[in-house]
């Protein structure tokens, strides 16, 4: 299923199309199978690239002004983002990753516009959050707690890919090798735009009243949309409906062309 945020108004028998740079396209969610970590090895065909952000090379410590040879800058007001290193919350065994405290915000600027934004979610927990913007404009706001709703930690527990695969979601559940923290899944997301649409933001949350932290890792974008292999699980379905930002541009737009047709009156 793909979202589609479009919204047309009757004005006295005119037809008014109030569009933003997506209004007229769609952005879709897409999970790997369990334990894939990567956009680049999520199955997509063989020679499609991606720009990738690993925090290997990263100091240890707040990435306020991180500027990444890859994918962006990285802006984190206070010590609320950090990058740790090998314990269970992480990808695997080892490994650096980014970890956003409660009641903290990291906004990642891509150094170009782009169609494409890959996450390692891992150490899932239900007050994680993020949002894709074009130009200040809000595009999805996606809640994690959403996306764990269809993943129970069960034994009955299924999804199906695209292409008809079926994975078990419990399997998505602990860290990768160690089997580490279990309660907690581990998942790669993908948000793709299509018709033309890019984004130029990605605002990473954790929403206060936790001690819990949003660990991910892995950030990759791409310039151009790839195309969607058959392997993921459509998960569009989690993402809710236009956020305020969007809504806000329809209704200036609205406004606009009322006071047009009270001048020409």
């Amino acid at each position: 299923m793909i979202i589609t945020h479009r919204y047309r108004f009757q004005l006295a028998g005119l037809v008014f199309s109030a569009m933003t740079a997506s209004a007229s396209a769609a952005l879709s969610v897409y999970l790997s199978a369990n334990d894939v970590e990567s956009a680049e090895t999520s199955g997509f065909v063989v020679g499609t690239t991606f720009l990738t952000e690993t925090f290997t090379d990263r100091a240890l410590g707040n990435v306020d002004g991180y500027v990444s040879p890859t994918v962006g800058t990285y802006t984190s007001p206070g010590t609320g983002s950090i990058v740790k290193d090998n314990d269970i919350y992480g990808g695997r065994a080892t490994g650096k990753y980014l970890g956003i405290a409660a009641s903290s915000t990291t906004t990642l600027t891509l150094s170009t516009p782009a169609a494409y934004f890959g996450l390692y979610f891992t150490a899932g927990d239900a007050r994680n959050s993020f949002q894709i913007e074009s130009g200040g404009v809000i595009l999805i706001t996606f809640n994690t707690a959403e996306l764990i709703k269809l993943l129970p930690n069960t034994m009955e527990g299924r999804i199906t890919a695209i292409d008809g695969l079926i994975y078990n979601t419990r399997d998505y559940y602990g860290q990768p090798i160690s089997g580490g923290n279990p309660s907690e899944p581990y998942g790669y997301i993908h948000i793709v735009a299509s018709g033309g649409t890019t984004f130029n933001q990605i605002v990473l949350s954790q929403a206060a009243g936790s001690t819990a932290v949003f660990e991910n890792d892995n950030h990759s974008i791409r310039i151009e949309a790839p195309p969607i292999p058959g392997v993921l699980v459509n998960v569009s379905g989690a993402v809710p409906e236009p956020a305020a930002g969007l809504l806000s541009v329809l209704g200036l737009a609205l406004m606009a062309a009322r006071r047009q047709r009270a001048t020409a009156a």
